[in-house]
C-alpha cells in the first residue's frame, strides 16, 4: 500500500488490490475524520474504478455483434457479473510522488471479459480535494464495448443530507437489474436534498448534472464529475453504515438493452480509441449543489 499526503489530508492507495482507495482521512485542528468508508488495512476498499463496464452485466450473459459471450460470475453467490474486471486486478505503479500516483492495466481478453484494454488510473491528493483520471484504451482488433465510473463508499451518519439532479431514474426488478426508465418520483428527488436513506436504493438515475452533495455541516464532500458520466448509480441499503454515490457513464446491463437514450449507453470503441474521464471530490464545500 501507498500513503499520499497533502496537507492533513492522506489518502491511501493498494496497486495490488484493484488500484483501490483503502482510506481518505483529514486532520484539522487535531481531529482525524474518514472521507471515506473503508479499512487502511485492506479488509474492504473505500473506492475503486470500475473498468471496462459498470455495475451489473445480467446473468454475466450479453452478446455483441452477434456472438454471445458469458463472463465469470466475480461477486460470490452474486448472480450477475458486476463492476468490470480492474477492481480485482493488481495494477502496475507507473509514477508516484507524495501527493499522487499513477497505475496502469493490460488486460487480454478472457473469460471475465473478452475483449483487451489498457486501463490508465490516476490519483492527485490536495489538502482538500482529490482527484480521480481514469482512462479505458480498446486494444481489441475490432470494435469493443467500454464503460468507467468510480464506486467511493461514504460513511453514513445521523442526519446527512444528499443532494444532487437528474432527469430521469431507471426502476429495478427483483434481480436489481433496471425493468423501466421514467421520471424521477417526488419521493426520490434529491434536487433540494434528501436525508440518506429516506429511500432505499440502488438504481441508475439518468440525466444527471455532474455534481453532487453529501453530508452534514461537519462533514460535507462535494463531487463533480465529467460531462462523460451522465448517470449516477446510488445505493442506500437499509440498516448500513455507509453509502454509495457512483459517476458513472451508462446504465446497468446496457449491453442488454437495446434503444438506450443517448448517454445510457456503453460506448463502442475502435481500436486504438481511448474513454477518458475525470471526477473531483472536495471537502471545502457548504454542502448545496446549487
Amino acid at each position: 500500500m501507498i500513503t499520499l499526503h497533502s496537507g492533513g489530508a492522506a489518502v491511501v492507495v493498494s496497486p495490488e488490490r484493484g488500484g483501490a482507495i483503502q482510506s481518505w482521512t483529514l486532520t484539522t485542528d487535531g481531529e482525524c475524520r474518514s472521507i471515506l468508508a473503508g479499512h487502511p488495512t485492506g479488509e474492504t476498499p473505500a473506492a475503486f474504478l470500475m473498468v471496462p463496464y459498470c455495475n451489473r452485466i445480467a446473468f454475466g450473459r450479453f452478446s455483441w455483434r452477434n456472438a454471445p459471450h458469458q463472463l465469470d460470475l466475480n461477486f460470490g453467490e452474486h448472480p450477475h457479473a458486476i463492476h468490470g474486471v480492474g477492481w480485482q486486478r493488481a495494477w502496475v505503479v507507473d509514477s508516484v510522488s507524495e501527493t499522487s500516483i499513477a497505475l496502469s492495466l493490460r488486460h487480454s481478453g478472457d473469460t471475465a471479459w473478452p475483449f483487451a484494454f489498457d486501463a490508465a488510473l490516476a490519483y492527485d491528493l490536495a489538502p482538500d480535494s482529490l482527484s480521480v483520471t481514469m482512462r479505458v484504451t480498446n486494444r481489441f482488433d475490432g470494435p469493443a464495448p467500454a464503460g468507467i465510473g468510480f464506486h467511493p463508499y461514504f460513511p453514513r451518519r445521523a442526519g446527512d443530507l444528499l443532494t444532487f439532479r437528474a432527469a430521469g431514474v431507471w426502476m429495478n426488478d427483483p434481480d436489481a437489474l433496471p425493468r423501466a426508465h421514467g421520471p424521477v418520483p417526488p419521493s426520490w428527488d434529491h434536487a433540494a436534498g434528501r436525508p440518506v436513506g429516506a429511500a432505499v436504493l440502488d438504481n441508475c438515475f439518468t440525466g444527471w448534472d455532474g455534481r453532487a452533495a453529501l453530508g452534514g455541516k461537519s462533514a460535507p464532500v462535494l463531487i463533480e464529475a465529467d460531462t462523460v458520466f451522465g448517470n449516477l448509480q446510488v445505493f442506500t441499503p437499509d440498516g448500513a453504515d455507509f453509502f454509495c454515490v457512483e459517476p458513472v457513464t451508462h446504465t446497468p446491463d446496457a449491453l442488454n438493452r437495446a434503444g438506450l437514450a443517448p448517454g445510457q449507453e456503453m460506448r463502442t470503441l475502435t481500436p486504438g480509441e481511448s474513454l477518458t474521464g475525470v471526477i473531483r471530490l472536495s471537502t471545502a464545500v457548504s454542502g448545496t449543489a446549487a
